[in-house]
């Protein structure tokens, strides 16, 4: 699901199943086929207010829950600040794109250091 409409069509020519919805609107969300689903993964960036709530991705998860969703929830924040919040919404994984992208880049460098022995004297 997205909110622009040219990424709903990459999806779709790339083969997936993609819809073009507004996640904050929990009508749409409880549309959504996804009883059955494993996971749901929330890469929303939290910009402000939502029709329901003051953070949409509160508005997924309750109404992901309301309507019987049994399956693991992760949600992206993109401050480190965001991550207590949301995993007081109950998510099962939080996502830190920017940490996570740091992180890979160091051992990356780190990894490409020649360890020069030091000889003793």
């Amino acid at each position: 699901m997205d909110f622009d409409p040219s990424s709903v069509v990459k999806w779709r020519d790339r083969g997936f199943d993609a819809v073009y919805g507004d996640v904050s609107d929990p009508h749409f969300v409880a549309e959504l086929p996804l009883k059955s689903a494993e996971w749901v993964i929330s890469t929303l960036q939290h910009h402000g207010p939502a029709l329901v709530d003051q953070d949409p991705r509160l508005t997924m998860m309750r109404t992901l829950k309301a309507d019987g969703f049994k399956g693991k929830i992760a949600i992206a924040v993109y401050r480190h600040s965001d991550v207590e919040h949301v995993e007081g919404l109950g998510a099962d994984v939080i996502l830190e794109p920017f940490e996570d992208a740091a992180q890979m880049t160091v051992n990356e460098i780190e990894s490409s250091f020649t360890r020069i022995p030091v000889e003793s004297s």
